[in-house]
């Protein structure tokens, strides 16, 4: 549904009710996550094949902003604009995402400038369908700025980004590394957050990061891990520290397929 909205929207061409039925998918992503967390999360993970790239990936990272903006105790108007947001922040390259993800060769100077504009053009698109929500809108435009004026489309620094963009670039960054991708290996997902925590040292906001990692934990929900004894699982939910998560072992020390699952 929401790659067929976006599809629309891209060509200039959005249905009349075009804002409602976003809301309406905003809603669903917020009942998942009501409904089960660990299972909305673990969905980031495992559920690479499930839609057209574009559209799987907003709702992974509406996903994690969202529960990164109820960390931050955010109200529920904040907590809709980043849903609504990572939903429609790759509005303007939707034409190109799935050929960029699909391919494994350098991004030419034509496809690059594309991607430095898609942030501002998403915006030109979204107010073209009916969408006047100025922080809805900074966050599709800010969300690939960094805290040293690195990013784009505008160069800003710190405290110039908005708090709600910050929070869509983290998700953003955190669902394009652990997604499968042509032209580079995937990332597991605390690989991914190991290289998000080097980055706080100069294009992320640390106390940010550090907020990622609390609220997925060093293992997020759905990582395969190998135990010391030697058997293979995967982290079903948290447990009381970050660091000490309760796994599931489906795979013996000598790789054999456990009869019943052991808990760990």
């Amino acid at each position: 549904e929401l790659h067929t909205l976006l599809q629309a929207a891209s060509q200039g061409r959005p249905p009349a009710d075009f804002r409602r039925k976003l809301d309406d998918i905003a809603l669903l992503v917020h009942g998942a996550v009501d409904l089960n967390v660990d299972i909305a999360t673990a969905a980031v993970l495992h559920n690479q094949q499930a839609a057209p790239y574009a559209a799987r990936h907003s709702v992974n990272t509406a996903v994690i902003a969202m529960l990164l903006a109820r960390a931050r105790q955010r109200s529920r108007n904040d907590v809709m604009t980043v849903t609504l947001a990572a939903l429609t922040m790759n509005t303007g390259m939707l034409a190109q995402h799935q050929r960029w993800h699909d391919s494994s060769a350098v991004l030419d100077e034509a496809d690059r400038a594309r991607m430095l504009a898609h942030p501002a053009l998403s915006v030109q698109l979204l107010r073209a369908a009916g969408v006047n929500d100025e922080a809805w809108l900074d966050c599709v435009l800010h969300h690939h700025e960094n805290e040293d004026g690195t990013g784009y489309p505008h160069g800003k620094v710190g405290a110039q980004i908005p708090l709600l963009s910050k929070l869509v670039a983290l998700a953003d960054r955190y669902c394009a590394r652990v997604s499968e991708r042509r032209y580079r290996p995937v990332m597991t997902a605390n690989g991914a957050l190991r290289d998000m925590l080097l980055e706080a040292r100069t294009t992320l906001d640390t106390n940010l990061v550090s907020l990622v990692i609390r609220e997925l934990g060093i293992y997020p929900i759905g990582t395969w891990v190998r135990l010391i004894n030697g058997e293979t699982g995967v982290v079903a939910r948290r447990g009381l520290q970050s660091t000490t998560p309760h796994v599931e072992s489906v795979l013996g020390p000598r790789g054999a397929p456990l009869a019943v699952f052991l808990q760990r």
